[in-house]
């Protein structure tokens, strides 16, 4: 179970970082920044449930 979760924590984070890289030139660092400290929570929070 654990591991199904980091390898999806992986997917998750890789393609928000894409995403992020692709719209970055429209988002400030700061909401990046809070975007990626969201993801982290949440995974924690799925990781810390499972």
């Amino acid at each position: 179970m654990l591991v199904i979760v980091i390898l999806i924590g992986v997917i998750v984070v890789k393609t928000v970082l894409d995403v992020l890289g692709y719209i970055n030139e429209n988002l400030s660092a700061g909401i990046n920044f809070l975007i990626i400290l969201l993801i982290l929570a949440f995974l924690w929070y799925a990781v810390a449930n499972a």
